[in-house]
């Protein structure tokens, strides 16, 4: 077989994967949002106008991110070490399970779950009960960060585990 034919499905791949998707994204972009809701064809770069205002999330997204990474390897290296290494053997298949349980559950609800606990009927109101007032934990970046490591905690357990 020749080289272009081999390259034919990968880069069949990437075109319809990657490329496509990033060339609509760009077309919608530049376009406008129909007064019923969707999209209107038509060019403009009022989006991009409104860049400034997004420049908060933008920068919260670049420091969060690496924080959130870090925090899950200095939570995960220590358990992984634990199942591969310490851990008795009647036990690290229960204690293995536990880590992997939590992927049985939609990634929505676990944060259904996380914002119930987190707002004001959860750990707020459990405050509010022994005279702790007015704790906001929800949309803090703290809730972020907790969610980040909660969520992707798994995902670094496992391959350092392997």
């Amino acid at each position: 077989l020749t080289t272009a034919l081999l390259l034919a499905p990968a880069t069949l791949w990437l075109v319809v994967f990657l490329v496509l998707p990033f060339v609509a994204i760009a077309i919608f972009s530049v376009g406008e949002r129909a007064p019923e809701g969707g999209y209107q064809a038509a060019f403009t770069l009022a989006q991009y106008a409104n860049l400034p205002a997004r420049a908060t999330a933008f920068w919260n997204t670049m420091v969060l991110a690496p924080v959130g990474a870090f925090a899950c390897l200095l939570v995960a290296y220590p358990v992984a070490y634990y199942l591969a290494l310490r851990a008795p053997e009647r036990w690290r298949l229960i204690l293995l399970a536990l880590v992997v349980i939590p992927f049985w559950t939609s990634l929505l609800m676990r944060t259904y779950a996380w914002m119930y606990v987190l707002g004001g009927r959860g750990i707020p109101a459990l405050l509010a009960d022994v005279g702790i007032e007015d704790v906001r934990l929800i949309n803090t970046p703290g809730a972020v960060l907790l969610g980040i490591v909660y969520g992707y905690l798994p995902l670094m357990i496992l391959p350092i585990y392997v």
